[in-house]
Formats: C-alpha cells, structure tokens, sequence
C-alpha cells in the first residue's frame, strides 16, 4: 500500500468494527523530516478525533490525509506543472550518488532483450539513478535526434518497450525500469 491508498486505511482503522479484515495500519515512518506547523482549530480537532478513534497518531494522519490531497492537486492540474514540480522533488527522494560506471546509453527494449532504440546518453549530463530516470521517462516511446546539442523527439514509436535500460560504455547495465515504472513516475 502507498500514497493515497493509505486513506483507505485510514478509514478502515476508523471502521474497524465494520471492516474487521480489512487493512488498517498506517504509513511506515521510514525516513521522515520533523516539521513544526499551525492548524486551524477546526482541522486540528478533526485530526485529534481521528486519532482517538483510529489509534494513529497525528503524523499518520496528516501524511495519510496529505498523501492523498497530493494525489488530487497533481490529478486536477495542467501535466506542465506537476512535471514541473516533480522535477524538482526526483533528485531530493532519489539516490543522491552517481551510478557505479557512467551512463553510455539509453535502450528502450522488448521483454525478449530486442533493443527497439537507443541513443546516447547526453554528455555534461547528470548521472544519478533520479537523472537516468528522467531522462528515460521523457524519452519513452519516441525516436530522437541531437539538435544543437539537445536530445530532440522526432516521431513516436510503436509498440512501446516493455522496459528502459541504462548501460555503461562496456554495454553492462547501470539501471533499468518497467515501462510501468516509468509512466507511474
């Protein structure tokens, strides 16, 4: 379970009673970031409810309850802007350390390891797993060319890949993703 889903947990701890089977626990605190926050007295109390009602805590809630606001912002506005926002979110939740060896290319494949297409990696490029995955994700299903410099689309393909790979300049992978990977990003 993640992301927005949690608030269907969220309301099964609160209908424990009613949804005795179904999954009720909260998001797994992992690596989180302490913040300090104002809130209304109305949210506050409904939070505090929840609480006592649910057994989770406020931060359980609040990132429940966030989680999902995120989910319907980012569903409800214009893709520019949300790819605009994500762009700058990928590099702080991603691995912060280069790959192993620099990436060489980019393969769009097929599940049988037919490569559909491939191109080069750009040079001065950033190479971390978070800057791999944008660039393959903006690459997905089209054919590019270098112009002035810059990677540009020149027609789509067809079938899509089922999976995006970054390989070395020795043709060994650095890292790879499901075409679902890639489009749930």
């Amino acid at each position: 379970m993640s992301g927005p889903a949690y608030v269907i947990a969220l309301r099964n701890a609160l209908e424990r009673d009613k949804r005795p089977t179904e999954y009720n626990q909260p998001p797994k605190g992992g690596r989180s970031v302490q913040i300090s926050i104002r809130l209304d007295e109305f949210v506050y109390n409904h939070v505090e409810a929840i609480s006592k009602t649910a057994g989770w805590n406020r931060a359980e809630i609040l990132n429940a309850l966030i989680q999902r606001g995120l989910f319907d912002l980012y569903e409800f506005s214009h893709s520019e802007t949300v790819d605009e926002i994500v762009r700058k979110v990928v590099p702080k939740v991603a691995p912060p350390h280069p790959p192993a060896s620099e990436p060489n290319k980019i393969e769009y494949c097929r599940s049988s390891g037919d490569v559909l297409n491939s191109f080069d990696y750009p040079l001065g490029h950033e190479t971390s797993r978070a800057a791999c995955l944008a660039i393959a994700k903006g690459l997905l299903g089209s054919y590019w060319q270098q112009v002035d410099g810059k990677p540009q689309p020149i027609m789509k393909v067809r079938p899509l890949p089922d999976f995006v790979r970054v390989v070395d300049n020795k043709g060994e992978e650095i890292c790879r993703w499901s075409v679902g990977d890639l489009q749930a990003h």
